[in-house]
């Protein structure tokens, strides 16, 4: 897994999202900022428990962006900790590999881009996001809006969004 800076700009790519019905790409009509993507250490520091709950409500139950048929291992733990078994639910020694992103709407027209590993980092290596991400995660399961493809969403998919079957 590549490295971003917290807050760095995504890029300029197509998304590509589960749906219930299979998988859209679309050119995104929001800014991606990236939270959570760590190289091989990171600033460390107590997360509320809240926060942590609330996360990995997200990680959990909402929508896969930009899935690979790979694994990415997490840089921070020793190899010989990280299993080599199909991924599993979160909360299992598979939870510290990732294959796809997720998405929480920020401000206007702004969506924090994070891997699914986030997390983990968070729980156990004691990643600390940024406040503005943390802000985000709580108000999006407060709001009930982290289960399946997000309806927040459709307001920025454009005309060229492209639906083919999972």
């Amino acid at each position: 897994m590549v490295h971003f800076t917290d807050l760095s700009p995504y890029g300029d790519g197509p998304e590509l999202v589960a749906t219930a019905h299979g998988y859209l790409r679309f050119t995104p009509g929001y800014v991606r900022l990236c939270v959570g993507w760590l190289g091989s250490t990171c600033s460390a520091g107590p997360v509320d428990r809240a926060f942590a709950d609330a996360l990995h409500e997200v990680v959990t139950h909402a929508a896969r962006f930009n899935a690979t048929r790979g694994f990415h291992r997490c840089r921070l733990c020793p190899q010989s900790a990280v299993p080599d078994v199909p991924a599993g639910t979160m909360g299992t020694p598979a939870d510290i590999r990732a294959n796809a992103e997720i998405r929480v709407p920020g401000r206007a027209d702004t969506v924090f881009a994070a891997p699914t590993t986030i997390w983990h980092y968070v729980t156990a290596h004691g990643y600390v996001p940024p406040a503005e991400f943390q802000a985000a995660v709580l108000a999006l399961v407060a709001s009930g809006g982290h289960h399946g493809t997000p309806d927040w969403i459709a307001a920025w998919i454009g005309a060229d969004a492209y639906r083919f079957p999972g």
